[in-house]
């Protein structure tokens, strides 16, 4: 095996985000997960009106950092979707590390999957 091969193998193997479907015969892939609303990890910020893609995901990486401060109670309710604790990028780590996102907005836009991707995946240094 080259080394460039080895490489292409690495970056496939990489966690992605995934659009999700309703087109007949299109199936989530196996092991990937749902962070679309209503899931526990859906985005309370909805893409309508003043809020574009951008600010959507603004806001919810501002509540991830939020809830993980010491500014807020232990305990912070978002949108009746879950409780969160300041644990939360622990738990996106437990939950969610090296494994595939699938989510409704377009590949070719912003997402918050894309900000729980990068928690999800970050390396401790």
């Amino acid at each position: 095996m080259s080394i460039s091969q080895s490489a292409e193998d690495s970056a496939s193997s990489k966690p992605k985000r995934i659009q999700l479907s309703r087109r007949k015969g299109w199936k989530k892939p196996d092991g990937a997960v749902v962070v679309s609303r209503p899931s526990k990890w859906g985005n309370p910020y909805r893409v309508a009106g003043p809020i574009d893609a951008d600010s959507a995901v603004k806001m919810f990486r501002d509540l991830v950092e939020k809830v993980s401060s010491d500014s807020v109670e232990p305990k912070l309710r978002h949108d009746g979707l879950g409780v969160w604790d300041r644990d939360v990028r622990t738990t996106i780590r437990t939950d969610l590390a090296g494994r595939d996102l699938a989510c409704w907005c377009p590949l070719d836009l912003p997402c918050h999957a894309d900000v729980l991707l990068e928690i999800a995946n970050e390396v401790d240094e």
